[in-house]
């Protein structure tokens, strides 16, 4: 009771906080057993659903004593879908820390004189995540910045950091086009996808405009797209014809429509960062005299420049508020390749994100982790499970305040944007949402109605109804914590 008794006391003004910002006032008279209420109240919200009770599992336990709220099926084996990224985070901040730094290195070798490079210029990649073409920009800006103006030999892409790779050994082997589902590599640029950019054209009839940003300058674009009505939707795919690759666009834009965005992952994510880099290079006034091409930076190479990432307590805000599977496994290859040594791979960082949990003291039995996203149907965790790592992790004052801080806030922003509509329970929970065909889940830290803090977990396999249903489930579900959690 003693230990219950501090972390209440502890929390309070955390408590207070809360409960002011989100205007929380007593539901019930304190005469009434709130604990009846509420677990009477989560049970007919689950009754009135699609979720069943062979379907659903859940866990509410209080963030100030660690009394367990609710739980139905809590050791039930379940596919958790993107709430699994919460356990890649709790770990990377524990073992990488909060201030962590991914780094590119820029390196050379033979001599350099008279800003000529005699030898090779080496990009090396160390799983930054988050190397999109402004960052790409600055480093070859600084190379040209530093008296570097040409380089004899050839640009270098080294992707020896990882290993070769490009997808968890449990995802299907038939990937789609799709930004979610992009390859991984150690040196990657905007998370191995581009953005086709499509603007209608200035009048009726003109082609749509197209442009892609990054450009790595060897796609052929086939542009079928019209501007004129009746509107019709755009679209892009890319196709391989041959040593080709192309991308088609279709549809029809009115004049004056906004611009459509699609993102698509590339083939080869090596060649995107040869080409890319190669591009940057020469728009920032250094010639590669060799072209680009694979290989390892010798160990006797010369450092030129270290360029690092913004730490990974604000990457982990885009990986969990955007649910991005890319970054996800970025992490946990990068986290193998710190703690076992290079190359870093995926059994290494599963069974980092295993040991992770147990030394954690989370309840193991029921689950199997096979990537570190969440995207394989393979994976199983169980509702107790996530809820105590949750419970664990918000009252580590080291890296809590961190992971809850990169969780998508209810009815404001990430994939909770236009979540809880109806239930009056914007800003009262913070959550990390899962979505895969026949699974809803939803995990995170919700405040009750006196303010104070519970963690969460409800997840949905299987469910009856379309997954908009499912979703609006689990919110009455949070809207439960909000009105009745004691």
């Amino acid at each position: 009771m003693a230990r219950a008794f501090r972390a209440g006391a502890a929390r309070a003004p955390l408590a207070s906080l809360i409960a002011l910002l989100v205007g929380a006032t007593p539901a019930f008279p304190s005469d009434i057993n709130s604990q009846e209420k509420f677990q009477d109240s989560v049970a007919r919200v689950i009754k009135g659903s699609c979720a069943r009770t062979d379907n659903f599992a859940g866990n509410v336990i209080s963030m100030d004593t660690g009394e367990i709220s609710f739980q139905m099926n809590q050791q039930m084996p379940m596919v958790p879908a993107s709430i699994q990224k919460l356990v890649v985070s709790s770990a990377a901040l524990h073992h990488l820390g909060p201030a962590f730094r991914f780094r590119t290195l820029i390196s050379h070798s033979g001599t350099r004189s008279n800003g000529a490079v005699h030898g090779d210029l080496y990009v090396k990649g160390m799983g930054d995540p988050n190397l999109i073409p402004e960052q790409v920009w600055i480093i070859t800006e600084t190379i040209r910045s530093m008296g570097v103006a040409r380089v004899e030999g050839k640009l270098i892409i080294d992707q020896s950091y990882f290993d070769g790779a490009k997808a968890a050994p449990s995802w299907d082997a038939k990937r789609s086009q799709r930004a979610y589902d992009a390859g991984l590599s150690a040196l990657s640029v905007n998370y191995n996808t581009f953005a086709v950019r499509v603007f209608p054209g200035a009048a009726s009839n003109d082609p749509l405009a197209i442009s892609l940003l990054p450009d790595p300058g060897y796609y052929r674009i086939v542009n079928k797209g019209i501007t004129g009505y009746p509107r019709r939707k755009v679209e892009a795919n890319r196709t391989d014809q041959g040593a080709e690759e192309v991308i088609h666009v279709s549809g029809r834009m009115a004049p004056g429509d906004r611009e459509k965005t699609i993102y698509i992952n590339v083939k080869d994510p090596v060649r995107l960062a040869g080409q890319v880099f190669l591009r940057y290079f020469a728009q920032s006034g250094v010639e590669i005299a060799g072209g680009w091409a694979e290989g390892t930076t010798p160990e006797n190479a010369k450092l030129l420049y270290e360029h690092k990432s913004e730490p990974l307590a604000l990457i982990v805000r885009g990986l969990n508020k955007y649910s991005n599977n890319f970054i996800a496994e970025q992490i946990a290859k990068t986290m193998a390749a710190q703690l076992e040594g290079p190359p870093g791979d995926h059994a290494s960082a599963l069974k980092i994100l295993v040991r992770f949990l147990e030394d954690s003291g989370i309840p193991m039995n029921g689950v199997s982790l096979t990537d570190a996203s969440g995207l394989s149907r393979s994976n199983r965790l169980t509702a107790s499970a996530v809820a105590r790592l949750l419970f664990k992790m918000g009252n580590r004052f080291d890296i809590g305040p961190d992971l809850m801080a990169a969780l998508g806030i209810m009815g404001v922003d990430g994939s909770l944007k236009t979540r809880g509509n109806g239930y009056a329970i914007n800003y009262a929970a913070r959550a990390k949402t899962g979505s895969l065909n026949g699974v809803a889940s939803l995990a995170g830290y919700g405040a009750g109605p006196d303010g104070r803090l519970h963690a969460f977990t409800f997840i949905i396999n299987d469910p009856r109804c379309s997954p908009v249903q499912a979703s609006e489930t689990l919110d009455h579900l949070v809207a439960a914590i909000r009105q009745w959690a004691p």
